[in-house]
């Protein structure tokens, strides 16, 4: 049986707002991996979650945030920002529910990215620039962060390094405050430092520290590797490489 979670009426108000602007073209919806499992068109998702004053929690989770709905929608609805204020709401009225659908598992990633033992602070503290990994590819391959922290020290001077998380993931769960008391300890590691530019390798890395860190510019590892090319050995290594795919 779903169990439907309630929601606060501030919320239930903004989802009218958009129920009654929806024109029903479903443009966002043709385009969504996610909508068409729940409903036939996002009016009528809308108008049950209306109805039932609440919605089952596998929706707002199962949206991955690409904004592709509201680049598509004709009339600016905020669709991502709807299916995010819901993710608060629940976490906010019922998290022990979404504990199964990975709540604790990364709670637990969490309190491990922040704790000293995995967090650790840069090494030259009188540089500017500073790269920042993030933690997905730092435990996907130490060996890779350290190779991409070389090449980044060849082409850029005074450069440091910096373990630690952006803190997205609880931010995506819905628990702000949390997320606050995480991204506080990123915040303060700039401005202490009186970081100038951040470079990152992961894109959740870029639109948080963007988003949150208005003091620093923010620029990807791509965008290095493009400024000054990539190294000598590796042009045309990968020639008859016949795989397509973006950044």
């Amino acid at each position: 049986m779903i169990k439907i979670i309630n929601l606060n009426e501030k919320t239930l108000e903004e989802i009218k707002i958009n129920e009654n602007n929806c024109i029903n073209c479903k443009k966002c919806y043709n385009s969504c991996p996610m909508m068409s499992k729940y409903s036939s068109s996002p009016k009528e998702l809308m108008k049950k979650i209306i109805t039932d004053k609440g919605v089952d929690k596998n929706i707002p989770y199962s949206c991955s945030s690409c904004e592709v709905c509201n680049l598509k929608c004709p009339k600016d609805i905020k669709i991502k920002e709807m299916f995010y204020d819901m993710r608060k709401d629940i976490f906010n009225n019922d998290k022990k529910n979404i504990n199964d659908i990975g709540y604790t598992s990364v709670k637990f990633h969490q309190i491990n990215s922040f704790s000293p033992v995995f967090s650790k602070s840069f090494s030259n503290k009188s540089t500017k620039k500073l790269f920042f990994p993030g933690c997905s590819l730092s435990s996907y391959s130490p060996e890779i962060v350290l190779k991409a922290y070389e090449y980044l020290k060849k082409n850029i001077d005074d450069l440091s390094i910096a373990f630690k998380c952006c803190g997205k993931p609880t931010l995506s769960m819905g628990d702000v405050d949390k997320f606050k008391i995480y991204y506080s300890q990123v915040e303060n590691l700039f401005l202490e430092n009186k970081i100038e530019e951040v470079i990152v390798a992961c894109p959740n890395c870029f639109n948080t520290i963007k988003k949150y860190s208005k003091s620093v510019k923010v620029k990807t590892i791509w965008e290095v590797i493009n400024e000054n090319s990539i190294p000598k050995n590796l042009i045309n290594h990968y020639n008859d490489l016949d795989i397509k795919f973006s950044l």
